[in-house]
């Protein structure tokens, strides 16, 4: 399994939003796009996902932008792979048993091993929300040697 890059500009929009902008406050699109380093047309794709998924809403006129519908602490690395990526498994004999040439899913030693890894996975990507990432993110900045 690797992620796509929309699904990182996907992480990595939120991250911004969470980080910037106290909930239901709006930042523009550019100004977002500009700071993530995703190029704006590219951008442009991803926050229709974003906005089904629930996670942010958009506002048009002067102070339109995007702004976060829900807690940072409420939303997992989990919900937002999830909803950009249809592939979220390590292998895709456990999505789909018959994707197994073998048809051996139920007697598969690399089966259950797979299975195993995947439970972990979910696990963690479960336990880690945005919030904790922009904390961590914030640690990481404090440590950034000042040049000048």
């Amino acid at each position: 399994m690797a992620l796509n890059v929309t699904t990182d500009y996907a992480i990595r929009i939120l991250l911004f939003l969470s980080a910037n902008a106290p909930l239901g406050v709006s930042v523009t699109g550019k100004i977002i796009a500009e700071d993530m380093r995703i190029p704006y047309n590219y951008f442009l794709k991803i926050v229709p996902h974003l906005k089904r998924a629930g996670f942010i809403e958009s506002f048009q006129g002067k102070n339109g932008g995007f702004a976060l519908v829900r807690q940072p602490e409420d939303i997992t690395l989990y919900d937002v792979i999830a909803a950009m990526d249809d592939n979220l498994v390590v292998s895709e004999c456990l999505h789909n048993p018959a994707a197994c040439g073998r048809n051996a899913s139920s007697h598969c030693a690399v089966h259950n091993v797979f299975s195993d890894i995947q439970t972990d996975l979910d696990k963690h990507l479960k336990s880690v929300t945005l919030d904790q990432l922009q904390h961590n993110q914030q640690l990481i900045d404090d440590l950034k040697p000042v040049t000048g």
